[in-house]
């Protein structure tokens, strides 16, 4: 719920602003097994490196 208000609120603030705006999902093959097996901080680890590289 939190992410579709989020998005409905960006589109709403593009619309009015004439602003384009882009949004990208990425599906991180096995993500939640390594958040439940490492630990959040190995996730967050992870994520960072995506980020990163991205």
């Amino acid at each position: 719920r939190l992410l579709l208000d989020r998005l409905q609120r960006s589109l709403a603030a593009c619309q009015r602003s004439k602003n384009l705006g882009a949004l990208l999902f990425i599906d991180l093959d096995n993500f939640k097994d390594l958040n439940d097996t490492l630990g959040h901080d190995m996730g967050d680890q992870l994520l960072s490196q995506v980020a990163t590289r991205l």
